[in-house]
């Protein structure tokens, strides 16, 4: 395949099953999503991954995994990884949404998931021991200026540590950069 040559979309019955295994949305809810939206868009599995972004049910990120055909890793427990926040030597820490709770497009339930890669657990024992080590003492520490561990785990052979999500404040960045001479 060359670098312009783009993978084949889905057919619709292949989207649909790739985002039942994700467990994003139930299947109940999904029937009536699906009975709102008009069908020419219903007939391509992009088109009908974009209107589920645009009616808020999934994000960019989800979408486009979904269909590629890839659903593993988007729902750890009850968490839903809505979109990559940033790549370290410990894993990849995801923004994602805490199903736990009641108010589920609120930012106040959104949370840093931070991932250990599953073979890097298990062909690494350095790198789990310092994860299991940074999960205990995120366990214990509390502190203004640190994010709180909210939660800390292992669901099906996934280490995780879910903390606090905290969005920066990009205008003082942008000031603090712009002054320097």
């Amino acid at each position: 395949m060359s670098p312009t040559t783009r993978p084949a979309e889905p057919t619709v019955d292949a989207f649909l099953q790739t985002l039942g295994r994700s467990k994003l949305i139930d299947r109940f809810r999904l029937d009536s999503l699906l009975a709102k939206i008009p069908s020419p868009i219903r007939g391509h599995a992009r088109s009908l991954a974009d209107a589920l972004v645009a009616a808020g049910h999934l994000t960019h990120y989800q979408a486009d995994k979904l269909v590629q055909g890839l659903w593993q890793g988007l729902v750890l427990g009850p968490y839903h990884v809505l979109a990559p926040l940033g790549r370290g030597v410990m894993g990849t820490v995801y923004l994602a949404r805490d199903t736990r709770t009641t108010e589920l497009n609120s930012d106040s339930h959104l949370v840093a998931l931070k991932i250990l890669p599953p073979k890097r657990a298990r062909e690494e024992e350095n790198a789990l021991a310092c994860f299991l080590r940074e999960m205990e003492l995120g366990r214990r520490l509390a502190h203004p200026n640190v994010t709180r561990s909210l939660d800390a785990g292992v669901i099906g052979g996934v280490h995780y540590i879910a903390m606090e999500y905290v969005t920066g404040d990009r205008k003082s960045t942008r000031l603090n950069s712009s002054h320097r001479t």
